[in-house]
């Protein structure tokens, strides 16, 4: 009788064990290396739509301190054709300025804000210039008593240039930016789906495998 057959099946069913316990090791840490790069992925994405839903926001706020502000300074100088009192119309003036230099302020804070769009950047600029050079051609006129010609420059230059700003600050504040197309999180857990599915398919083969390499080696005897 040969004692060592139990031994060297029992070496063998060892090597075997070793070996399937190597094979599932692989499987998971392959599942668990693929779920983590794409739980990664879906915080990536996530991060960048918020980034993305913050800059919307602010350049929409930002159009709307334009407009507001730029039609503010309109009204203040159709407000200096009926002051008489001295001090109200240095009050006006002030308002007039005020109203100004908080346009600049924000048209200067949108235009990081506005990637990928230089021409309306550009646009923005100069129709704030325009905007601005036909209120100082009202002031001029009605400082030099030309009410007539003020109010003229006021219903047709001043206010033409107005709208014009008005239009363009009322697209911005309205347009979504183009940007690639989010993968649906549901692509994403139908992937993971698939992933866990594959490791334990792994398994259950690692296993089978390993139990009919036990039966074969048994038979060996």
């Amino acid at each position: 009788m040969n004692l060592s057959h139990p031994k060297r099946i029992s070496r063998r069913n060892i090597i075997v064990y070793i070996l399937v316990a190597l094979f599932i090791g692989i499987a998971f840490m392959m599942v668990t290396e693929q779920l983590n790069r794409q739980n990664a992925a879906i915080e990536k994405e996530e991060a960048r739509m918020h980034e993305a839903a913050i800059k919307n926001t602010a350049r929409t706020t930002l159009a709307k301190e334009i407009h507001t502000h730029a039609e503010a300074s309109a009204g203040q100088l159709a407000l200096l054709f009926v002051l008489n009192d001295k001090d109200k119309r240095i009050t006006a003036y002030g308002e007039m300025d005020r109203h100004n230099a908080s346009m600049d302020l924000a048209i200067e804070r949108i235009g990081p804000l506005l990637e990928g769009a230089d021409d309306k950047k550009t646009r923005l600029i100069s129709l704030r210039d325009a905007f601005r050079d036909g209120l100082q051609e009202s002031v001029d006129a009605l400082e030099l008593n030309d009410k007539e010609k003020g109010k003229l420059l006021l219903s047709t230059v001043t206010l033409k240039n107005l709208q014009a700003l008005r239009s363009l600050v009322e697209q911005i504040a309205t347009e979504q930016p183009a940007r690639p197309m989010a993968p649906e999180k549901s692509t994403f857990m139908d992937s993971r789906t698939a992933v866990i599915g594959l490791g334990l398919g792994s398994a259950v083969i690692a296993l089978l495998l390993g139990m009919m390499l036990t039966r074969k080696v048994a038979s060996i005897t």
